[in-house]
């Protein structure tokens, strides 16, 4: 039996055992990468982060990803192998022809502003010297790169959810793009998320360490319906994710212990996630 005929055998027998699409509920009848393969150098993504999906919902995030995929790749060293480099630029290039719009949003950022955020992340030395080679400094704040992190942080949610807790996710997902800035200014802080996600993943694929690309951390509770999660793709994208079923949720407000609303959104199947208003 050939490789395809492998591949198409295995990826059968998986949907059998998961008839259902994760992010949504309907039949599944691909699977879905997530974290994507474009976000890792040759497409090498970790294994076992395959999740039964519908057509719809496996190809609606495609463009969100090919713009997170630049910025996960980005690095932050002037060392970058010279295939990483080139594969890197012609993601650049795909985005230029098919959404340039992200790249004029990124390129939103002054120069005082620019020397202000490489002095912070470097030093006053090193910043200033990296400016001087010609490093840049991307605004992720606009509308456009705000949408596409909160869209794919919810997919990735529901991912997550149903890889520990193995059904399709309906509930409240809380969502936090954590930047570098963040962690320098408040390193208690990021350091307290890490407490609360103690499981290691250990990310791999054919025997190769993939952690340099990918670490997962998590915590989760099957009979709550609850997964915690820090997740780092890339240098430079970072999440933590909370995923609380509807049940717990109303379990919590009927407790009188409501969930914070901030980064929330609410998941039904077979609807899109709406942002949870502000009590």
């Amino acid at each position: 039996m050939g490789q395809a005929k492998i591949r198409q055998h295995n990826r059968q027998e998986f949907l059998r055992e998961h008839p259902l699409c994760a992010y949504c509920g309907d039949p599944a009848t691909t699977t879905d990468h997530c974290p994507p393969r474009v976000f890792f150098f040759q497409r090498h993504w970790p294994e076992t982060y395959e999740f039964p999906a519908c057509e719809a919902c496996n190809s609606e995030a495609r463009k969100d990803e090919q713009a997170l995929a630049v910025i996960a790749r980005a690095e932050m060293n002037d060392v970058t192998d010279e295939p990483a480099r080139q594969e890197w630029q012609k993601m650049v290039r795909g985005l230029v022809n098919n959404q340039r719009e992200f790249l004029f949003e990124w390129r939103d950022v002054n120069p005082s502003r620019r020397k202000r955020v490489l002095r912070e992340m470097f030093g006053e030395a090193d910043g200033d010297a990296r400016r001087q080679r010609g490093w840049g400094v991307l605004n992720l704040g606009g509308p456009l790169t705000r949408a596409a992190i909160d869209r794919f942080g919810i997919k990735l949610g529901k991912a997550l959810y149903y890889r520990h807790i193995g059904k399709v996710f309906e509930g409240n997902v809380y969502i936090r793009q954590i930047d570098l800035i963040t962690i320098k200014r408040k390193p208690q802080h990021f350091r307290d998320i890490l407490e609360l996600a103690l499981q290691l993943s250990v990310s791999q694929r054919n025997n190769k360490n993939l952690a340099e690309q990918f670490v997962y951390r998590h915590d989760y509770n099957a009979d709550l319906g609850a997964v915690n999660a820090v997740i780092r793709i890339g240098s430079q994208l970072l999440y933590h994710i909370l995923a609380i079923s509807a049940d717990t949720v109303q379990r919590m407000a009927d407790a009188g212990e409501p969930m914070t609303t901030g980064g929330g959104f609410r998941c039904t199947v077979h609807c899109k996630p709406e942002p949870i208003p502000d009590c």
